[in-house]
């Protein structure tokens, strides 16, 4: 369910191996941390960005001759002086755009007959989420100004993934022993030490709620840094919007943000004591 162009992770599943550099005590691989039982594992005061993007599929598509693609970027240059990309590839259906500074990326082309997209993803950000509202909705104001004709949504994503330190030593130490209240003895079967895991959850729509989205959640160890709880967030709304108005960014990013601070935040650290 991720949207098009972001990074796959890791699913319901526990990657199992070991880091040939690392002395490896215990089933994670790592020398157990002291906790405290009467603190929360997981610090939400230590949230960083990790991943910020937002989708919108519309009819019909943008055309995307290199006149209209290039009239886009200048378009963008004087939005703001921000919105300079260092990178423009065509592509056969459109063009995708790259800022390494302050990593901004773009896209904007066909995905199907008739079907237009326009994604917006900030990797590894460096900045906080509300800069990346203000620059998607400079994006969209662009767009319209090459692109005016009025257009139906037909589906709107946005994902935010986010960093947390923990108390434990290993993040997946936090999830499996005090999240998920298991023992170290329960992995013993798999026969060597777990670098990392996680929890893949999928909720659909509601039907007796309007414009209800369907969500994806994943919490995870960071591969990269086991001390680094990851946590994926995505909304997914498969029907037009109920005023059928034109691609508003900051509604979809900012109720996603919401969801992570709140429901997904209380579910992680829920019994973690």
């Amino acid at each position: 369910m991720a949207e098009d162009g972001a990074d796959a992770t890791t699913e319901l599943d526990m990657t199992v191996g070991y880091d040939h550099h690392t002395i490896l005590q215990g089933p994670w691989g790592l020398p157990p941390a002291p906790t405290d039982s009467r603190t929360p594992g997981m610090r939400p005061d230590t949230k960083q960005g990790f991943h910020f993007g937002t989708n919108f599929l519309f009819a019909p598509a943008p055309t995307s001759d290199p006149a209209s693609l290039l009239q886009f970027q200048q378009r963008l240059a004087e939005t703001s002086n921000t919105l300079v990309f260092d990178q423009a590839q065509r592509t056969p259906t459109g063009v995708a755009l790259a800022r390494q500074a302050l990593p901004l990326q773009i896209t904007v082309g066909l995905v199907g007959p008739g079907l237009g997209q326009l994604l917006m993803a900030a990797p590894q950000p460096n900045r906080p989420l509300v800069s990346f509202i203000e620059e998607a909705e400079m994006i969209v104001q662009a767009y319209r100004r090459v692109w005016p004709a009025p257009v139906q949504i037909v589906r709107r994503d946005c994902t935010l993934r986010y960093l947390y330190a923990v108390r434990e030593g290993h993040a997946m130490q936090f999830l499996w022993e005090r999240r998920l209240h298991q023992t170290e003895a329960g992995l013993h079967p798999l026969g060597r030490p777990v670098l990392g895991g996680g929890l893949r959850l999928v909720m659909p729509a509601r039907p007796d709620a309007p414009a209800d989205p369907g969500i994806e959640v994943k919490i995870e160890s960071l591969l990269a840094d086991a001390r680094q709880l990851f946590l994926e967030t995505q909304f997914v709304w498969e029907m037009a919007p109920a005023t059928g108005g034109d691609m508003d960014p900051r509604p979809l990013i900012e109720a996603v943000d919401a969801y992570n601070d709140g429901p997904l935040t209380d579910f992680v650290t829920a019994g973690a004591w």
